[in-house]
């Protein structure tokens, strides 16, 4: 199940795995770590629930070359700062150089 010549390669498992998935699970894995915090908005029983739960059907709709031309890391903005001004508590994607780490997004 490991790609021995890929774990030499890895330098970060937040975001890559060495073990060996079919092409279309190696997506869907690419999807989730991405977008882990619109899958957690999704069972937040709030505001927030319903908008994230039609964003995560639209990414696992996805074919590789669609996903890959998304902007995530703008969408995700975009909606976040919508549901901020809203007063609509979620999490929100943080990360710098060490760490990805989710907040609750009144903490910014």
């Amino acid at each position: 199940m490991i790609n021995y010549d890929k774990k030499r390669e890895l330098d970060d498992y937040d975001t890559f795995t060495c073990l060996k998935f079919p092409k279309e699970h190696q997506l869907f894995l690419k999807k989730m770590q991405t977008a882990f915090n619109w899958y957690i908005n999704m069972f937040l029983d709030n505001g927030a629930s319903s908008h994230y739960r039609k964003l995560v059907e639209m990414i696992e709709l996805m074919n590789e070359n669609e996903w890959y031309r998304f902007d995530f890391p703008s969408a995700d903005e975009e909606i976040s700062t919508e549901m901020r001004k809203k007063g609509i508590l979620h999490y929100s994607k943080f990360v710098n150089r060490s760490l990805a780490v989710k907040f609750p997004s009144r903490h910014f």
